[in-house]
């Protein structure tokens, strides 16, 4: 566990860089299915320094750990361990999942490379973080195939494109892929860890040959009936059901 500590430690320092910080709290709960499996621990009770998110401590993340190391996996969870949570939990109003990597951005302008994040249509809905300009993703966006939308961090907003709120709908293109510009960020806003760009995927998670795929970072944020206590009976009780539907992939972490 300790190197998930370090993970969360360092997206701390990150967070607290930038303004309005507010105290973190970090609570792990391990959620065992099986001595000699996989496992999934609930990271929860996140506070999200500087960012406005409201009640941020309902929201949590969700990784995999090796259960005989008792180390996190060097990856998250696979794209199809996403959906099979999303389409099971009940505690939760819903899971995100994202991913990061470096981003070539282009349009009429010369090419500029930034950090940016992929991350699911219902993100910002479920964050609760709203763009100053345009709008958020919304459903569909990240359907198996669909073209890259993308929002801008305020500063790539403000130095490639002065702060124009014509922007929005632009056409762009995100790693040779043709997208669109849906809208702008709020100054300062960098997560999950000074990223500048955020795009939502395309990968086709269900269509996924079991055991392979994209990983992607989860969170969820809890029902309002809910509380993490029943988080963590319902995680360990799908975890359990998938490592018995599935005992070559959760046998052991490869």
């Amino acid at each position: 566990m300790d190197a998930l500590l370090n993970d969360l430690r360092a997206a701390a320092r990150a967070l607290a860089k930038q303004p309005g910080s507010a105290t973190v709290s970090v609570i792990i709960l391990a959620l065992g299915i099986g001595l000699s499996t996989s496992m999934f621990s609930l990271v929860y009770g996140v506070m999200f320094r500087g960012l406005d998110v409201p009640e941020a401590d309902r929201v949590g993340v969700l990784s995999r750990v090796d259960m005989r190391s008792g180390e996190p996996d060097d990856d998250p969870m696979r794209g199809h361990d996403l959906l099979d949570f999303r389409e099971r939990a009940r505690s939760f109003e819903g899971l995100l999942g994202y991913y990061g990597g470096t981003v070539n951005l282009a349009d009429d302008q010369d090419p500029d490379r930034y950090q940016g994040a992929w991350v699911t249509a219902n993100t910002f809905d479920l964050l609760g973080i709203e763009p100053v300009v345009g709008r958020s993703f919304v459903a569909g966006e990240d359907d198996p195939g669909s073209p890259p939308a993308v929002l801008l961090g305020h500063h790539v907003w403000r130095d490639r494109y002065a702060l124009d709120p014509a922007v929005v709908g632009r056409s762009v293109r995100v790693n040779g892929r043709q997208g669109t510009v849906v809208g702008v960020m709020p100054e300062g806003f960098k997560w999950p860890s000074n990223h500048a760009l955020w795009i939502t995927p395309d990968e086709d998670l269900r269509g996924a040959v079991r055991g392979e795929g994209r990983f992607f970072w989860v969170m969820g944020r809890l029902a309002r009936d809910g509380s993490w206590d029943q988080a963590n009976l319902e995680v360990a009780r799908i975890a359990d059901q998938l490592a018995q539907e599935w005992p070559d992939e959760y046998e052991g972490i490869s």
